[in-house]
């Protein structure tokens, strides 16, 4: 999946499916106490542990960055401005910005922690929130095309942050 993000058709392609909800899912079971490793043969063909649903959450932060186009150096790829908008809805723009950087592990912490800074706000029920609504898409992708997700993802609101003032990127 990383790989094919670095060609345009591929990414367009993987982008139409709705992939992204599933991606984001992966990054959502992301477990903040244990640490980000690789993982070796043997242990992967046992049953899925939280170190590995780790692992999976880092590989997703970095092909959703990759199919949106916003990671850098060996993991550049063709940015996806409409991709990139709906992701910026749906995770917050200071988050989806993070996910231009090669470790995974501030925005996977990030998602699934409780952050409160002048420029990230992020709770466990705007967790929840996002949970319910990547559901929601994820029936709906193999019956709609790319525009309904993006459409819908542009519509999508966090209830703690409707009371909240953002300038500049600042709350």
């Amino acid at each position: 999946l990383v790989t094919m993000a670095k060609n345009v058709q591929l990414q367009t392609g993987l982008s139409q499916t709705g992939l992204i909800w599933n991606l984001i899912h992966c990054c959502l079971d992301y477990d903040p106490t244990l640490a980000l490793s690789c993982l070796d043969t043997e242990e992967f063909e046992r049953s899925i542990s939280q170190k590995e649903l780790n692992y999976y959450g880092g590989m997703a932060t970095r092909a959703l960055g990759m199919l949106c186009g916003v990671m850098k150096d060996d993991f550049s790829s063709p940015y996806n401005e409409a991709l990139f908008d709906a992701v910026k809805h749906v995770l917050t723009p200071p988050i989806a910005r993070m996910l231009s950087s090669n470790d995974s592990e501030e925005t996977l912490r990030t998602l699934n922690l409780n952050v409160e800074s002048p420029m990230i706000l992020w709770d466990v029920k705007m967790r929840g929130e996002l949970m319910h609504f990547i559901a929601e898409m994820d029936s709906k992708t193999l019956h709609e095309d790319i525009s309904f997700h993006l459409k819908t993802a542009e519509e999508f609101k966090y209830s703690n942050l409707a009371d909240e003032i953002n300038i500049g990127g600042v709350y």
